[in-house]
């Protein structure tokens, strides 16, 4: 099994990430997976892509801008622990929260 993928790919390209994935904000635990997908919004390099199952309750924010991505409709979402906000964080596939 190769470690990383292996450029060039196209666009909409989805592929396993080899990892355990965990984001902290402010020193809390925001998120935590070893489900996340690799996802080629364009050539150059891919987006992680998280179940959002794996996203710790209550830390995302939806910022009210919705629009079309590589894998469909998606609202864009800030993440929020403790008194630390980090706005533009996340985007959040239509009817995955």
């Amino acid at each position: 099994m190769r470690d990383y993928p292996q450029p060039p790919v196209p666009v909409g390209h989805v592929e396993p990430v080899p990892r355990r994935i965990r984001a902290f904000l402010g020193g809390r635990c925001v998120l935590d997976t070893v489900a996340a997908r690799y996802v080629w919004e364009w050539p150059a390099y891919p987006q992680y892509y998280v179940p959002v199952a794996d996203v710790v309750p209550g830390v995302l924010v939806d910022e009210g801008v919705q629009e079309v991505r590589v894998p469909g409709p998606a609202r864009l979402h800030g993440l929020r622990a403790g008194d630390r906000l980090r706005s533009g964080a996340a985007w959040v596939q239509l009817g995955a929260c």
